[in-house]
């Protein structure tokens, strides 16, 4: 009989704090809302390549250095326009399974949110170099700002929801249990391959568009009834 009590008392202490440790998860609603807003690309990317063949690698290298060094020293003088080189690589020509000669590479990377002068510089650029790609994309700075105003709009959408789940349900108040903010750079920009008639041409026309911005809001909620 003893045992039988020691048992039930250690049920007893073990059991019914657990009753009072977390109170029940119920009338929980899942909410979501997205602003978007659409914003105009005010960088500018341009892609340039310097490039050459010769029977030596040696010859085809001191080609490209040339072509490049031109072009840098042009883009020192020149303010407002970031620049750098990537992507070097020299690799063999083959013909029945023979290397007949060598061909050099080097890319030009620049970026600039003056249109008009990024515009000017490759035109000039083009006498040496080819353009492979242009492409645009929203600054740093206008990134952060809509996405700060758009945080806000989430969020607005997302106390709306909660007050319209409250009314629909008749319950006297909400309280928020989670609510995430994310911003995610979600949006798109896609490098423009130029044709071969824009790569001839000194002035290549351009136009910048845009991106479509996202914030989502998502979270949950819990109706509370008197």
């Amino acid at each position: 009989m003893k045992h039988s009590i020691h048992l039930l008392s250690f049920l007893f202490i073990i059991l019914t704090p657990n009753s009072f440790a977390e109170p029940l998860n119920y009338n929980l609603y899942h909410i979501s809302t997205t602003a978007t807003a659409e914003v105009n690309n005010d960088i500018m990317q341009v892609t340039l390549q310097a490039s050459h063949q010769s029977p030596q690698a040696e010859t085809a290298n001191i080609k490209v250095n040339e072509q490049m060094t031109s072009a840098l020293n042009m883009l020192q003088k020149t303010q407002k326009i970031k620049y750098q080189t990537t992507h070097y690589q020299t690799r063999p020509i083959y013909k029945d399974q023979q290397i007949i000669a060598w061909k050099t590479f080097q890319q030009l990377k620049l970026e600039s949110a003056d249109f008009p002068r990024l515009t000017k510089i490759i035109g000039k650029l083009q006498t040496e170099l080819n353009i492979t790609a242009i492409e645009f994309k929203v600054s740093p700075s206008l990134m952060q700002r809509t996405q700060n105003q758009l945080s806000i709009d989430a969020l607005n959408q997302f106390k709306q929801q909660a007050e319209l789940i409250q009314e629909n349900m008749g319950a006297s108040k909400y309280q928020i249990v989670t609510v995430n903010i994310n911003t995610g750079n979600q949006y798109l920009t896609h490098p423009r391959p130029m044709m071969k008639a824009e790569m001839a041409s000194s002035t290549p026309a351009i136009k910048s568009g845009s991106s479509a911005i996202n914030v989502e809001a998502s979270g949950q909620i819990q109706l509370m009834f008197n």
